[in-house]
């Protein structure tokens, strides 16, 4: 099943919930990114994440609304009371932290208390030319075997690390192990996710790229 990521805009200027001007009217429809993600039967209660292909120019001052879209009426995307927004909630300034929009219509309230447990990481994107960066195409994306990257640029020693989207180190060679100019990667042992890759060569040269291993 496909579900979509978008990004909205959201033009309505208020100071935040107790606001009586808040007013969803001018959030779009139309979305200023749109990307799909494939959801497989084995993802079914895992967390799985998505990182937009393209970096989104934001402008300060404007309000965005990242969501997940599904017109699948026999999937459920999880919705929780564990997330507490207690002091968030009390304040003067309150700001939504949920939002849902059902057949096209939004509302700033969310639903019944529950939040979706979805979680949204920005950080910002460097527009400078970096020298030392390598960039790496590996293939096939998905993974479920063997993955295949192509080292064409990069000297043949160094080391690789493979980080999963919470951090943790799940996978390592600190030699590299090549077929001429292409890196070969076992993740048959890596459970169906996104995994962070990082190259370092022993030449300060460096790639860090990520891959959807699924089976």
């Amino acid at each position: 099943r496909a579900v979509d990521i978008a990004v909205y805009e959201w033009d309505d200027f208020f100071f935040g919930l107790n606001d009586p001007g808040i007013s969803t009217s001018t959030l779009s429809n139309n979305p200023i990114l749109l990307e799909s993600f494939m959801f497989m039967d084995e993802y079914q209660d895992t967390a799985v994440t998505h990182m937009f292909a393209s970096p989104i120019p934001m402008a300060n001052y404007q309000r965005y609304v990242v969501a997940v879209v599904s017109a699948n009426t026999d999937m459920y995307i999880n919705f929780s009371r564990d997330p507490a927004y207690t002091f968030n909630d009390q304040q003067s300034t309150a700001q939504p932290v949920d939002l849902l929009m059902v057949d096209g219509t939004w509302s700033e309230n969310g639903w019944d208390g529950y939040v979706p447990t979805i979680q949204l990481i920005m950080g910002p994107n460097n527009i400078s030319v970096d020298e030392t960066n390598v960039e790496i195409k590996p293939f096939p994306v998905p993974a479920s075997h063997i993955l295949n990257v192509p080292m064409v640029n990069m000297v043949n020693e160094g080391s690789l690390r493979v980080y999963d989207m919470a951090g943790t180190l799940v996978l390592s060679q600190d030699e590299l192990q090549k077929d001429g100019n292409v890196l070969k990667v076992d993740v048959s042992s890596l459970p169906s996710a996104t995994y962070v890759f990082h190259i370092q060569s022993v030449d300060g040269r460096e790639s860090t790229f990520n891959v959807v291993v699924g089976r």
